[in-house]
């Protein structure tokens, strides 16, 4: 048993020691690229470029993908499943069916506007708050 213990704290597991590693940034802010860091950079992101080729054959592949405004406007209408009630500071309301349609149209940022809608934030976003229509209903 004594043997098997003298050997447990001879014992190497291949890992390095942790404590090599303890002044060792975990990031690289402040580090500047080389100018030939940054050529070689550029350079891979110019190989990049499809030939021709390619270019035609994924332009082939997408022909056709394209849907109709009808087919558009179902899918949006299937996807947006509530109804919103939306409320300005300046007393407007407004009851809303595709949301993200009206924040885009509205510069309203998506999510904190949805944040304000669930609850999570009390606080007006640009003046406006709301909640769902199904709540407003029933």
């Amino acid at each position: 048993m004594e043997e098997f213990l003298e050997g447990l704290k001879t014992f190497d597991s291949g890992m390095p020691d942790l404590s090599e590693f303890i002044d060792v940034p975990h990031n690289r802010l402040g580090v500047k690229h080389t100018d030939e860091t940054k050529e070689l950079c550029r350079q891979a992101a110019l190989r990049q470029i499809h030939s021709e080729e390619t270019r035609k054959k994924m332009s082939k592949s997408h022909t056709g993908s394209s849907k109709n405004w009808e087919t558009r406007k179902k899918i949006s209408s299937t996807l947006c499943k509530n109804t919103y009630l939306l409320k300005h500071i300046s007393g407007k309301e407004v009851l809303v069916n595709n949301f993200t349609q009206f924040c885009r149209e509205n510069n309203l940022h998506h999510s904190r506007m949805m944040d304000r809608i669930t609850g999570k934030v009390k606080k007006l976003y640009k003046g406006w708050t709301g909640q769902v229509m199904k709540s407003v209903l029933g």
